[in-house]
Parts: structure tokens; sequence; C-alpha cells
């Protein structure tokens, strides 16, 4: 017998990643700690190449694995030749959803015993209106999609077409939606003055991390993990990040500003490796690419400083709260810090020039207070028990 009333959450994004940063760090975070309080039948659209099954995360939280049919990913891979865009999977899904009959169906029967839907990103809004049958529609936004692949995709004929189709869906989705979340005050007010959304309609969700998981590593402790695995004078500098094209641009960055920095080591890693042209790499860049959970918690724990070099996208960068939580002194651009409540414990370089500055003149000692300031508004703000009681009380007016 069921005792938890149950939620349905149509999503783009699997739960369960290697790497703890970025959409799939925010999407298991945030079902994991609703878990406690619901059922949670997450939905999640995957590439043609992973195998349909249900994976149990916790108790209260289970992943659908359903991956599109061969037709859907043909139909996606056509539109992303035609708009000269290598991914525009969530994208083509709202297009063609239709020809994945296994997604639909399976939407379908979670939600006859769902009391609410939760629709992460508004790629599934037209799916789910369509069978909600009365069911509150709650949707979470990680950015102004609209806005962001405006500033990502080359213009031309299709590209536009896809501009103005994705304009309509995200407006609709704000506007017909019973609630939405943002992660920030930014993208809310977006929402308001480009969509005419209701504020009655919009909430602040921030993105979130559970430093539990994210050990604080004293500078004292951090010197002596670096002395022992790492046999260098070098500084480390680190940026991590996912395949989109805001890292892609940072890491340009890192490459034109690391030869000025020859005292400094610059590791990157994450998917985003796999964008950067290698013969043009610095010597005293290193592209670890893909790294386990294992691999990242070393990395930060012997990392001197961590870089955030951003300059367009939407919402904001979990990359930073991860560094917050586990002490990592931060050098990023103004843009970068976007979301951050309080940012004064982050040294904030706009230009090459600046970020050049700031790395050759950094001092590890000099962040011993800052360091525990940062972990302490994590933990009040941006942990995620502090995120979901703050946003429970809206849910649970939904049911």
């Amino acid at each position: 017998m069921r005792t938890k009333k149950k939620i349905t959450v149509a999503t783009t994004i699997s739960a369960i990643g290697k790497i703890k940063t970025g959409g799939a760090n925010v999407v298991n975070g945030l079902y994991t700690k609703l878990s406690e309080k619901y059922d949670i039948d997450m939905l999640y659209a995957a590439p043609v190449y992973e195998k349909k099954s249900s994976i149990k995360i916790t108790d209260g939280l289970t992943e659908h694995v359903i991956p599109r049919s061969k037709e859907t990913d043909m139909c996606i891979k056509q539109l992303e030749q035609k708009c000269k865009v290598p991914s525009l999977y969530d994208v083509g899904l709202s297009y063609y959803l239709d020809k994945t009959p296994l997604f639909i169906n399976s939407l379908v029967n979670s939600i006859k015993n769902s009391e609410l839907i939760i629709i992460d990103r508004p790629f599934f809004f037209p799916l789910v209106q369509m069978y909600a049958n009365g069911r509150a529609i709650l949707h979470r936004s990680h950015n102004i999609e609209y806005l962001y692949r405006k500033s990502t995709i080359p213009q031309n004929e299709y590209s536009i077409n896809m501009l103005d189709y994705l304009f309509q869906l995200e407006r609709n989705c704000c506007n017909a939606c019973d609630m939405n979340f943002s992660c920030s005050e930014t993208d809310l007010n977006t929402m308001k003055n480009l969509y005419g959304t209701p504020v009655s309609k919009l909430r602040l969700l921030p993105n979130g991390v559970f430093c539990s998981d994210n050990k604080f590593i004293s500078l004292r402790d951090r010197k002596k993990m670096k002395s022992t695995f790492f046999k260098s004078n070098y500084k480390i500098a680190t940026f991590i990040g996912a395949p989109h094209q805001p890292n892609v641009e940072a890491c340009e960055l890192i490459y034109r500003i690391a030869p000025y920095c020859l005292d400094t080591l610059f590791v990157i890693s994450g998917d985003v490796c796999q964008k950067i042209i290698n013969n043009q790499k610095p010597e005293n860049v290193v592209l670890l690419g893909r790294i386990s959970e294992k691999t990242r918690k070393l990395l930060f724990a012997v990392t001197d400083m961590a870089l955030n070099p951003m300059y367009s996208g939407s919402g904001t960068n979990v990359k930073m709260l991860d560094y917050m939580s586990m002490g990592i002194p931060i050098i990023s651009s103004l843009f970068g810090a976007r979301g951050i409540m309080d940012i004064s414990g982050i040294k904030i370089a706009n230009t090459e020039e600046e970020f050049i500055r700031a790395i050759t003149d950094f001092n590890l000692d000099q962040y011993k207070e800052t360091i525990i300031n940062n972990r302490k508004m994590v933990e009040q703000e941006y942990d995620w028990e502090a995120i979901v009681s703050k946003t429970l009380k809206t849910i649970e007016s939904f049911m």
C-alpha cells in the first residue's frame, strides 16, 4: 500500500551521472531530497543507444530510462544538420516525440497514479499538457532556453524557424503551467518581462549541492594533499564542464591566457574536452576528459584555484557551488558568479588581462577565511536540505 503521494517527472537529463556537476547533479540532488516525502517517478528520455530499464535510486526515487526511437533520432539528426548545430536533442524531442510511442505510453501510465507532474525544462510541455487531465503541472527551468539557444546557434533559415518555435513553446509553458521554478532571480525577471508570466507563477528554486558529499578541505590539508600527490611547484588551476558552448568559450580563454601564466598548470576536465582543439593546446594545459567521482574529489582536493571565465549562457553554474563547498578559492567573471547570493568571497576578473593578473598574483594563504565563509554560505543557502525545505510548501499546495 502506497503511503506517499506520487509525482511524475519528465526529463531529458539522467539523475545518474559519473561527474557530479551540472544538470545531472541538480536533477539527482533535487529529486533525491524530494523522494524523502514523495514517490518520484522519473521518466528520462534517453539516447537511442541506451537500454530501457528502471533504476531505483532511493526508496522513493525511480528513474525509468526510455530510449528515443530510431526514427526520432534520425529526425533530430536531420534537424541538427539543417540548423548547423551539433546538439539539438532536447528541442528535437519536442518536435518528434510522437515518434517515440514508448515514452508517451510510459508517461500516460505514470500520470494515472500521480498527484502532480513536474517537467524539467519546457520541452515536454505540449505532451504533458495533453495528458495531465486536470493535474497541476510545475515547470523547473534550468535557464531561459530561447535566449540560450539564440546566443549559441548560427542564424539560417532553419535555425530562425526553430528559434521561433522555441520562443512560442517556452512562453506557452511558462504561462500555462501552474508554477515555474527557476534557479536565478535574473531568469525569473526574464520570464516576467519576455513572456509576460505573472509573478504569482514564479518561484526561486536555486541549484544546489549535497555538502555532505563535498568534504571541505582546509588550506593546511590542501597543501598536504598537493605535496603528496603532486611533486611540482606549479600552481594548479582547475576548470570542469560539460560540452556546452559557454564552457568551450571558457576553455578558449584559458588557452589564450595560459602562455602568460607559466608557473600555473591548467587542468581541464569533463566532456568539454571533446570540443577543444588539441593541436592548439599550450604546454601548461592538461585535458583530463571525463573523470570519475573519485578522481573529481581528488582533483578538487589538490587544486589551488578554480576558474570560471564564463561570459554567456543562462541559469547558474553548479560547479561554483562544488568549488565553494570544498573550500577551493575561485577566480570568476562577474557573469560566471551570477546567481550566487554573496560573491564577496570570489575573486572577480572580467578580462583576459584581469585573469592573468589574478592568477599570477594568486596566494593560497590569503584565502583562509574566505573559503570558510564560502562553505558556510553554501550550507545555509545552497545545500539541498535547505533548498527543498523552502520549496515543499509550494509543491504541497498543488497536491
